[in-house]
Order: structure tokens, then C-alpha cells, then sequence
């Protein structure tokens, strides 16, 4: 089983300078992706992402899990199921 972490935030996001440093912290390795880049915003709203930080948990590049908001404590436990 495959498993990919994306971090979607943006350089304007308050929160998301924070939130990829605390993962970081806890040793959860992601790709950053920009919301500011037109593919991204296209990502985002197929997804229905309407917000930063946005983390996309994909399995074996099935549809991924969608986690918004900037807890940590989220993403361990979406990792977790």
C-alpha cells in the first residue's frame, strides 16, 4: 500500500506556515502545493477544498482523504484509520 501526504497552503495563509512546521515536527512528510498555482485551484475545486491548509491524504493515488483546517492532531488520526 502506497500512501502520499499533500499539504495545499498558500504564502498569504497564516496558519499554514504553523501547521506544515508542527507536522514537521511530528515527522509526517508531505509534498507542499501552492494554492496560489491554477492547477491546484483546479485540484481544489473539483475537491470541493474551499480553504487553506487543506491536506490530502491519497492511497495507492485512489481519491484522497480530505483533512481542512490546520490541527495536527486530524491528520495523525486520519493516518491512524
Amino acid at each position: 500500500m502506497s500512501r502520499r501526504i499533500q499539504v495545499i497552503g498558500a504564502p498569504w495563509c497564516t496558519k499554514c506556515g504553523p501547521f506544515k512546521d508542527a507536522l514537521k515536527v511530528a515527522g509526517i512528510e508531505f509534498e507542499e502545493l501552492s494554492a496560489d498555482d491554477d492547477q491546484v485551484q483546479q485540484l481544489m475545486a473539483s475537491l470541493g477544498i474551499r480553504g487553506v491548509p487543506a491536506t490530502l491524504i491519497l492511497v495507492d493515488d485512489n481519491v484522497p482523504k480530505i483533512i481542512t483546517g490546520s490541527k495536527v492532531k486530524d491528520v495523525v488520526e486520519a493516518l491512524d484509520d
